[in-house]
C-alpha cells in the first residue's frame, strides 16, 4: 500500500491537469494522464480547478467519488477500472487501473 498525492487544475474546458505521482511515476503537469494505482491505495486529491470543473470517479455508470472542486479528498483505491470525468464537460476524462494487489519490485 502507498499513498500518493496528485494536485489538480484545469486547462479551460479542454483537460484536467495533474501534479504529483501514482504508480505509474511522476505526473508534470500532465493532460488527462491515465492513471494506475494498486488496491489498497490511498489518494489524496488537492482540487484547484474551477467550480465549473467538478471532479468525479465512476466506475461504469456509478459515481464511487466527487463531484468535487476544491479541498483536499481522499480516495482509498480498490481494484477495477474506472474514468475521472468532469460533470460538465465528457473531454475532460482519463482512466485509472487499479490492480488487485500491490506489486513489489
Amino acid at each position: 500500500m502507498a499513498t500518493y498525492n496528485i494536485n489538480i487544475t484545469n486547462n479551460g474546458s479542454t483537460s484536467f491537469v495533474f501534479t504529483g505521482s501514482h504508480s505509474g511515476g511522476a505526473l508534470n503537469s500532465s493532460n488527462d494522464p491515465s492513471l494506475t494505482f494498486d488496491a489498497g491505495d490511498v489518494v489524496n486529491f488537492t482540487f484547484n480547478q474551477s467550480s465549473m470543473h467538478p471532479f468525479l470517479i465512476r466506475q461504469g455508470s456509478s459515481t464511487v467519488f466527487g463531484p468535487y472542486t476544491s479541498g483536499t479528498q481522499s480516495w482509498n483505491v480498490s481494484a477495477g477500472s474506472y474514468t475521472y470525468i468532469c460533470q460538465n464537460h465528457s473531454s475532460m476524462q482519463g482512466s485509472i487501473s487499479v490492480a488487485g494487489s500491490a506489486t513489489t519490485t
